[in-house]
């Protein structure tokens, strides 16, 4: 850079990653790291560098490069130029910020890091990446270059799935009493789950375009019906017709962020097993944070399905649970404005249970009726469930 280069002694011990103050505001400066994110010292760097180059890296001088300069504004995280004493090249060390666009977690930032190792070298005139790694809570630095896949444990838990529940209640006229109680059960729990808020306007907001735009969400599963015969449940200008409604119901939920709470993600009948009457929960998915209506569409949803697959019709066992889950929810949480928001949430489940990728054996009929509720519930504004019948209705 010209000017500006401000190469100070480096103490020992001393962290070489910026730490921002005791607020950080929604938007930060360029270069902003999060309150609290671990800090690798001089020597841990020097060690970490050491083993990297296979001779021994001193550092000789440190500056923090100026993203805002020039007029700009923000920048992702912050750039550290570090001078080795003997080495005939500087290397920049990134750190990625935490709050904004995306940034959020350390899985936000594990993808990007990992994107650039992975992307940087591939392209002409471009400056190489050198390696990658991970800085643990005690500011110690492991390089993950090796890495080509990834992995995590669980627990086994044994139980009996809730789908398997749902399939054998939906050929019934009524429910037994144990199916009364889990619905019941479920409703409750997330109850109890999304009693836990977070004010944090931007991340409610990145879990609206995540759900309109997200590979796995409306775009995602939108796509997923390229090239298919849609003849008989929907078509070109249906699945159109759908994208542009949710773009603007994204437009609309952006006023409702003081609703964003502790949520499962993927809260649907093959994530959940029942050890006798108590649930345990699987594979949550896109986060701690979201919308609860979000949760509440992907396991109601799952009613009106059963039905349709066993009868073609909403009818019989699953009327009464959707019922039943529906009043000790809003019985339990009072939320007076989740029929407010709702509605592209259940359109997203619809179109993935309506999916041949993901459904290929269920009949036309059933994916017509999903795609007729996924049209009619994004023009129902508020949503209310004493409704169903009438959104699944043939045109009269």
């Amino acid at each position: 850079m010209d000017g500006g280069r401000s190469f100070g002694a480096v103490r020992e011990g001393a962290p070489l990653a910026m730490r921002t103050g005791d607020a950080e505001p929604a938007v930060g400066p360029a270069g902003s790291l999060g309150v609290g994110l671990p800090a690798p010292s001089k020597e841990e760097i020097e060690h970490y560098l050491t083993e990297l180059l296979g001779r021994p890296a001193r550092i000789a001088s440190v500056e923090r490069l100026d993203r805002s300069e020039g007029g700009k504004g923000f920048g992702y995280g912050a750039l550290l130029r570090l001078s080795l004493v003997g080495e005939a090249r500087d290397l920049v060390l990134h750190r990625a910020g935490t709050r904004c666009f995306g940034h959020d977690t350390p899985a936000d930032r594990a993808y990007d890091s990992l994107l650039a190792f992975e992307s940087y070298g591939s392209l002409p005139r471009h400056v190489r990446a050198v390696d990658v790694g991970s800085i643990d809570a005690a500011g110690r630095m492991t390089s993950l270059r090796t890495a080509r896949d990834f992995f995590f444990f669980t627990e086994y838990a044994e139980g009996h799935p809730y789908h398997r529940e749902l399939a054998a209640a939906a050929g019934r006229d009524r429910p037994i009493p144990s199916e009364v109680e889990h619905a019941e059960t479920l409703a409750l729990l997330l109850a109890r789950l999304h009693q836990l808020r977070r004010r944090a306007p931007d991340l409610y907001k990145r879990r609206l375009r995540q759900l309109v735009g997200g590979d796995e969400c409306i775009a995602g599963t939108l796509d997923g019906y390229d090239g298919r015969d849609l003849r008989g449940y929907a078509s070109p200008e249906l699945l159109l017709a759908i994208e542009k409604r949710c773009v603007r119901w994204r437009r609309k939920l952006k006023v409702y962020t003081a609703r964003l709470c502790r949520v499962h993600g993927d809260f649907h009948p093959w994530n959940i097993l029942f050890q006798g009457d108590e649930p345990v929960l699987v594979d949550r998915s896109r986060g701690e944070w979201g919308e609860a209506a979000d949760d509440v569409a992907a396991l109601s949803i799952n009613f009106v399905f059963f039905a349709l697959v066993a009868k073609r019709h909403f009818t019989g066992a699953m009327v009464p649970l959707w019922e039943r889950f529906f009043e000790r929810y809003l019985e339990a949480t009072g939320d007076m404005s989740l029929g407010e928001v709702i509605a592209p949430y259940f359109a997203w489940r619809a179109l993935v249970l309506a999916s041949p990728v993901w459904y290929p054996a269920i009949d036309t009929s059933v994916r017509r009726r999903l795609f007729r509720f996924a049209a009619r519930v994004l023009d129902e504004e508020p949503f209310d469930h004493r409704r169903i019948g009438l959104l699944l209705a043939e045109a009269g």
